[in-house]
């Protein structure tokens, strides 16, 4: 207050005399605090002061410590002084959304609105598109399989400069870059625009120029996109028409085939076009028949994992237009030779050419093949063989009691040492092989087999007929 007063006696108020300036100041000063909010002075308790005591002893303390430890640094530190960290402006990273429930909200908005772009457009093609390019949007991903997908960009110069609309189409869509749904989507967009500022990139140009979009606007992008790829298609069908003319040149695989190491005859000739390597491949169609088995029949041990079918010389996995092209030549081939088609290949055929689509489909029929092949097709008893044998009669033995002294799987391992082709041992090598595939699958492989019980039935016709033959392996 004291201060006040000082600054209000060193005011001149020699050019206004008429006027109390000092009075009015002092009477709006004293005005100002007795209307501010007066703090209530509590009465300290005890504990208050004793904690204040504290407190200051602390301070004193640390304070003393720290002028001892500095060399004579004798002033007082407060404690506990949060200091500030610098600040560092950080790009903000993309924030995840771990709720599947407000994941696919946002699938469907973005679903709705792609939708409301397109008129008479078949519904469940446009559901595809529509559904992939929504995910995408709403939660993208990276493709880590190292597929190069050809992206359409405009490639064509500005052809018409003189006109302004034209020129800022293009400019507009010159940036974009996607497939060709991606652009059906972008193009639908400009189709709606109605106002200057959906262009804010091209907005201080259409303002001097006093631009605003218009029709031709609309017509002028879309004439761009349809020259852009008229002249795509036709450099594509060039340089496809250069590489078709110079791979037809070089022939690989005529003189030598992959079996007979012999040249093939010119009915049994398969050719297949590559325009990556330039070059022509010729098969005969039994050796190209079984490598293509050989890769959708891939096994480990007895559990079936199909593989894409690979060209034998360059052991590349054949494109799409190449899978058709072979399959058109085996069905002609089959046709000519009164082969049967091959089952794989049908398989794979209809699955579109995926071996997992594949997989899932026919996963019974695959597990089987694979199972009786490495069971059947082992020369002589394997272990694995043995193993199975013994746990189906540690299963079924309680029914078979009659039948105690057969069941053990020592006396058929020295049977088949014995008589390795014996009929009745590969009967029970079957009969293992069709259990083994319906404990992996729930599957009864057999027509009659309509519960578990009736494999029963077929254990006990097999336990009779090779009574007499295991009378002489049987020692009491």
């Amino acid at each position: 207050m004291e201060h006040i007063h000082i600054v209000i006696s060193e005011i001149n108020i020699d050019d206004r005399p008429d006027i109390e300036v000092k009075s009015v100041l002092e009477s709006i000063i004293e005005q100002i605090i007795n209307e501010s909010p007066k703090r209530k002075q509590e009465p300290e308790d005890e504990n208050s002061v004793t904690k204040k005591a504290k407190t200051n002893l602390i301070q004193e303390q640390s304070s003393f410590s720290m002028g001892v430890c500095c060399g004579g640094y004798t002033k007082r530190r407060k404690l506990n002084r949060k200091s500030k960290k610098p600040t560092i402006n950080r790009p903000r990273q993309p924030q995840i959304i771990n709720n599947h429930k407000i994941i696919m909200e946002m699938v469907l908005k973005k679903e709705v609105e792609l939708t409301s772009l397109f008129n008479n457009v078949n519904p469940f093609v446009l559901r595809l598109n529509v559904y992939k390019k929504a995910r995408e949007i709403v939660e993208p991903k990276y493709d880590f399989s190292g597929k190069k997908y050809a992206l359409i960009k405009i490639i064509i110069p500005v052809l018409k400069p003189d006109l302004l609309t034209y020129k800022l189409a293009y400019y507009n869509i010159s940036p974009i870059a996607g497939d060709l749904f991606h652009w059906q989507v972008k193009l639908n967009e400009i189709s709606r625009i109605k106002t200057l500022a959906q262009l804010t990139e091209f907005k201080p140009i259409c303002e001097k120029q006093s631009f605003f979009p218009n029709k031709y606007f609309i017509i002028a992008s879309k004439l761009i996109f349809n020259k852009n790829q008229r002249v795509r298609w036709q450099l594509k069908r060039l340089v496809s028409a250069w590489l078709r003319r110079k791979s037809i040149k070089r022939i690989i695989g005529k003189d030598n085939d992959l079996e007979t190491l012999e040249a093939i005859p010119d009915n049994e000739e398969i050719k297949i076009l590559c325009l990556r390597t330039r070059s022509t491949y010729v098969f005969s169609g039994k050796s190209l028949i079984k490598a293509i088995n050989s890769n959708l029949g891939f096994q480990i041990a007895s559990i079936s994992t199909i593989k894409l079918p690979t060209n034998p010389f360059t052991n590349e996995p054949f494109t799409y237009c190449q899978l058709l092209h072979i399959c058109y030549e085996i069905s002609g081939w089959c046709y000519k030779h009164k082969q049967p088609y091959p089952t794989l290949l049908s398989f794979f055929r209809e699955s579109n050419f995926n071996p997992n689509r594949t997989q899932n489909l026919h996963y019974n029929y695959l597990q089987y093949n694979s199972t009786q092949a490495y069971i059947m097709g082992q020369e002589g008893y394997s272990e694995f063989f043995f193993e199975n044998l013994e746990v189906l009669f540690d299963e079924y033995g309680i029914y078979l009691r009659p039948y105690n002294k057969h069941l053990d799987s020592e006396l058929y391992r020295e049977w088949g040492i014995d008589e390795p082709d014996s009929y009745l041992l590969k009967n029970w090598k079957q009969l293992v092989c069709d259990y083994w595939h319906y404990k992996q699958t729930d599957h009864l492989i057999r027509e009659h087999w309509r519960s578990k019980m009736s494999i029963l039935y077929d254990m006990e016709i097999l336990l009779k007929s090779s009574e007499s033959s295991l009378k002489n392996y049987v020692y009491i």
